[in-house]
């Protein structure tokens, strides 16, 4: 049975791991990140992005197959990709 305000997990695209967590964006553009709020994009407002851990403080935030950037959850920081391809913190 599921339960009022989850949200389910984002298929995994091809070659790429599945989104450990889903959060759906503000239509302010924030993430809701437990008490806090973190400024992503009002590009992705109402849109559902996946969050991957890639370490104990950091997550990679993705929205469908296209990775956005890295969520620093102590700083509550969310730092968008500029120039590279790839994950500033997993560049797998």
């Amino acid at each position: 049975m599921k339960r009022a305000g989850v949200l389910p997990a984002l298929p995994a695209a091809a070659g790429l791991r599945p989104a450990s967590l889903v959060r759906r964006v503000a239509p302010s553009g924030v993430l809701n990140w437990h008490p806090r709020q973190v400024d992503v994009s009002l590009t992705y407002r109402g849109c559902n992005v996946g969050l991957d851990p890639v370490s104990a403080i950091h997550y990679d935030v993705s929205f469908m197959e296209y990775l956005l950037g890295t969520l620093d959850v102590h700083a509550l920081r969310f730092r968008p990709l500029t120039q590279v391809v790839t994950s500033p913190i997993n560049p797998a």
